[in-house]
This record gives structure tokens, C-alpha cells and sequence, in this order.
């Protein structure tokens, strides 16, 4: 297996809802054992902590936290060389276009890099896997209009990402640049690019204007599951990259 499919996996069975529930699961086949009580303990910690990362109220709380949240102010000049956009997802095949299309989340960050290009005049630098990128050019062409400069197709990672980016951009002398990604995931983002050199001009996607909360929060809604998700798994890539610059110190 290699290390694409593992963290594919890990990430399957961690975050929610497989990870609480496979907690709870866990905690019924004990609570049929001598270990009863703590297989009671796990249970409910596991339906209980769905719950409530299923509510409004605990994913905005979440999103508030983790979220990148000044915007790119456009109507001022940018020091930058050239725009980054980072694939985010997608589908491979689909009837409407006949071929590979960006998910939700890359095709945010593409019409927000597509609009970042044309005030700017600044080149644009897409990155991700195959399929993404197959899909996030053609749409920059056909319905943006922008002809990407450099296509980065062989990242699996944010940490691939920034490391192949740098080295197409290192070839053309560029530093500078701005660096177009979902909120949520900006800030391991910028970290990732700045420890390859680059000076990073944020350009965040979905900046949340959260709502002040209300009972009906505290309803479990898939959306804020999903945002939670997103947000959990950010978290683990934070965790994940400040443990690995500790076992490579001179990173």
C-alpha cells in the first residue's frame, strides 16, 4: 500500500461520522463483556461526540477557529509573481462534460483564482493529481478563459504541493506568490509553501460570516457534519506536519 492509499484509509476511518461511529460500535460489542462499563463509556462518547459535531453550533465554533479569515483585498496592488491554486477534489467521470470534473471545493478555488488572475495579470500555477488538474485547466480555459502557465500534475499532498510548485516556479526565478485555497485550509497551506521559500499572499475561498447562534443549532444538519469533518481533518494535518518537522529538525 502505498502512502497515498494509507493516509486515504487513516483518513476514512478516523474522521467523522466513521470515527465516532466505529467508537460506539466498539463500545457495544464491550458492553456485552466483562469490560461493560467501559464499553458503555465508549458508546456514548462516540454517539454523543457525533451528535454533536453534527450541530451548527459546535461546527461554526470549529470553523471560527480554524478558518484563514481576511480576504484578499483586490482593489489594492499585489507583490506577488504568480498565483497558486490548489486542486481540491474531483469526480472522474460525468455525463454533462464527458470526462473529469473539479468538486465543489476546487471549483471554488478556481473561480476565485480565475477572478484573482484577471485583476492581477499575474500568471497561474494549478497543482494536485492527474484527474484534478486535467479537469481544473479546462475549465480556467473554457469557461475563464485563462490559460494556466504551469500545471503541476503529480501532488498527492499539501506538502507536494508546495515542493513541486517550488521546483517548476524556482525555474522562472519566482518567490512571490499568491496562494489561492479554501479558508479552512489555508493556514497549513501557507505553512507548507513558506517552508519551501515562497513568500505567500493568502487568497482564501469560502471565508465563513458565521450567524449568531440560535436553539435550532444545536439540530444535527449534514452540512455542518461536513464542516466539521473538514475541519477535524485540518486540525490532524496541522498535528501531522508539526510532528514531522520535529523528526526533521533541519528541515
Amino acid at each position: 500500500m502505498d502512502d497515498f492509499s494509507l493516509r486515504f484509509l487513516l483518513k476514512s476511518l478516523v474522521l467523522p461520522p466513521t470515527g465516532p461511529l466505529l467508537l460506539a460500535f466498539l463500545g457495544l460489542a464491550l458492553a456485552f463483556t466483562a469490560k461493560r462499563r467501559l464499553g458503555i463509556s465508549f458508546l456514548t462518547l462516540g454517539l454523543v461526540s457525533l451528535w454533536l459535531l453534527s450541530t451548527p453550533i459546535i461546527a461554526n465554533e470549529l470553523v471560527a477557529w480554524r478558518q484563514y479569515s481576511q480576504a484578499l483585498d483586490l482593489s489594492k496592488p499585489i507583490d506577488a509573481q504568480a498565483i497558486v491554486i490548489l486542486a481540491g477534489g474531483a469526480r472522474r467521470k460525468t455525463r454533462e462534460y464527458g470526462g473529469p470534473t473539479p468538486e465543489q471545493r476546487t471549483l471554488q478555488r478556481l473561480v476565485y483564482g480565475a477572478r484573482v488572475a484577471r485583476k492581477s495579470r499575474l500568471p497561474v500555477l494549478i497543482t494536485g493529481g492527474k484527474v484534478e488538474t486535467t479537469s481544473m485547466a479546462a475549465v480556467l480555459r473554457e469557461d475563464f478563459g485563462i490559460q494556466p502557465r504551469w500545471i503541476e500534475s503529480v501532488a498527492n499532498s499539501t506538502h507536494e504541493n508546495a515542493q513541486f510548485s517550488q521546483a517548476l516556479l524556482a525555474k522562472a526565478h519566482i518567490t512571490r506568490i499568491v496562494l489561492v485555497t479554501s479558508a479552512l485550509h489555508m493556514q497549513r497551506a501557507i505553512s507548507e509553501f513558506r517552508s519551501e521559500g515562497f513568500t505567500v499572499t493568502a487568497a482564501p475561498v469560502d471565508v465563513r460570516v458565521l450567524s449568531p447562534h440560535t436553539a435550532s443549532g444545536l439540530i444535527p444538519e449534514i452540512f455542518a457534519l461536513r464542516d466539521s469533518e473538514y475541519v477535524v481533518y485540518e486540525a490532524l494535518g496541522g498535528l501531522a506536519r508539526a510532528a514531522a518537522e520535529l523528526l526533521e529538525p533541519d528541515r
